[in-house]
């Protein structure tokens, strides 16, 4: 293991929060704009079911128009008055149980939700030479919608490689977000008027439920959602460490419901299929329970999406951005990456590709270096060694977190985390994956991974 120093930081997380790379203005490009629920409004948008990105509103997503029709819909984006855009997943090959029943998509007949993307900051003027002029945008999500209508809008491509350039077009119906604070279910139609309660009498909630519901106390002191929230809080804190190992402040961490049931769900690694539920809930109370569900049911495992090779270990998460211990980067070839930063990695399961480079750092003064693991090569993420003598973290690591995976209580494969100690309990782990495992009967590889990242 190299010889580098971890402890502390003096790195601004406020810089990679800015997506500085991209070289975009500063400035606010658009003024946000929220529109009531059920609004319908027509948008160009971004299918992103290719690359299985789930983004939540408060999210920064940025953007680089590599291809042409990428090019075109931005174009078309920033040539408008609301710099408004949007994407879009389809949801019909899921579990439809635990998601509201919304209305299919009139042209394919498939359900389809989203977010609505307001351009915050985008490049600099374009050169001369536009052909040859890279358009980058930073967006923020801003709310959800459900696809009503999708067609083909083609325009004339004047400097584009073909003779026409088409995008998506779609028209959507803004979705509602309801604020229930407590079971209404459970309550007597007579008795609900006196639960519009306001923040200072949250800590007499569950003294008024008691006598009025039909529920036993122990059922409601479980539906709390005031100790539903505080539970979570109190996990991101853990979860989102800073770089010396201590715990988070509350500052990193939002204090509005709503903020936070979307800011949680971007910093806790999850399947496609639990992004898209917990995207499709109408409230934060519904989208805070199923996060306290999936929390209670997981365990935290850093390993290979492919062969299941141990990476790293819970207790080197920690905080390089003020969006969180995961955010949104994408690569001069236009591929987007949800990237975890650890302060560690497990030497003997990974190898490096290709050399070091500061061009185009996610975290301007690190060079980067792709990492792939060393039983399967699948690429799963990048070193970042800080070129400044005086600059801390000396290095560290960012993991995609589409090439890792994490275990629930009841897989087979599952390995139990013991939170009792700092160290994970591997009893379970096959000693083939181990960090003593040393791969030198592996031959070199070619940089096949050079193009995701350089």
């Amino acid at each position: 293991m190299r010889n580098l120093d971890n402890e502390g930081s003096n790195f601004d997380w406020a810089i990679a929060a800015k997506h500085k790379y991209l070289s975009v203005s500063e400035d606010v490009f658009a003024r946000k704009t929220l529109f009531p629920a059920n609004e319908v409004l027509t948008l160009p948008v971004m299918p992103y079911g290719t690359q299985d990105l789930i983004h939540f509103p408060g999210q920064d997503v940025p953007i680089n128009a590599v291809y042409p029709s990428t090019r075109a819909l931005l174009d078309a984006v920033l040539k408008s008055d609301s710099k408004l855009m949007g994407f879009f997943v389809d949801i019909s090959e899921i579990d439809l149980k635990n998601i509201p029943v919304y209305e299919r998509n009139m042209t394919t007949g498939k359900i389809c939700i989203g977010c609505s993307m307001r351009v915050r900051h985008k490049t600099e003027e374009s050169p001369d030479d536009r052909q040859n002029f890279q358009v980058s945008v930073v967006a923020e999500c801003l709310q959800r919608f459900v696809v009503q209508k999708t067609w083909s809008s083609v325009r004339q491509g004047e400097s584009y490689d073909t003779d026409e350039v088409g995008y998506t077009m779609a028209q959507v119906r803004i979705l509602p977000e309801f604020n229930s604070i407590a079971p209404f279910g459970s309550v007597q139609n007579k008795h609900r008027a006196r639960l519009t309660l306001g923040n200072n009498t949250k800590p007499y909630l569950k003294k008024l439920l008691y006598p009025i519901s039909r529920l036993p106390r122990n059922l409601i002191d479980k539906m709390d959602p005031f100790q539903r929230q505080k539970k979570i809080v109190k996990w991101l804190q853990d979860w989102c460490k800073l770089p010396d190992g201590s715990a988070t402040d509350k500052q990193l961490i939002p204090t509005n419901t709503r903020e936070l049931s979307f800011w949680a769900a971007q910093q806790v690694p999850a399947n496609r299929e639990f992004k898209i539920t917990y995207l499709a809930q109408h409230s934060p109370q519904a989208r805070l329970e199923l996060l306290e569900e999936h929390l209670d049911n997981f365990s935290v495992f850093v390993g290979c999406q492919r062969c299941q090779n141990r990476l790293s270990s819970k207790k080197y998460v920690f905080v390089m951005s003020s969006s969180g211990v995961s955010a949104n980067y994408v690569n001069p070839h236009g591929y987007s990456h949800q990237m975890m930063t650890l302060r560690e990695c497990y030497q003997s399961n990974i190898q490096y590709q290709g050399p070091p480079s500061e061009e185009y750092s996610w975290f301007p003064g690190f060079s980067w270096q792709v990492i792939v693991c060393s039983s399967c090569y699948n690429h799963i993420g990048w070193e970042f060694v800080a070129v400044d003598e005086d600059l801390r973290p000396r290095r560290f690591f960012g993991l995609s977190l589409k090439s890792i995976t994490t275990h629930f209580v009841g897989d087979s494969r599952h390995i139990e985390y013991s939170g009792d100690s700092d160290e994970d309990n591997w009893s379970d782990y096959d000693d083939s994956y181990g960090e003593g495992d040393v791969w030198s009967d592996r031959p070199d590889q070619v940089d096949i991974f050079a193009h995701l990242r350089t």
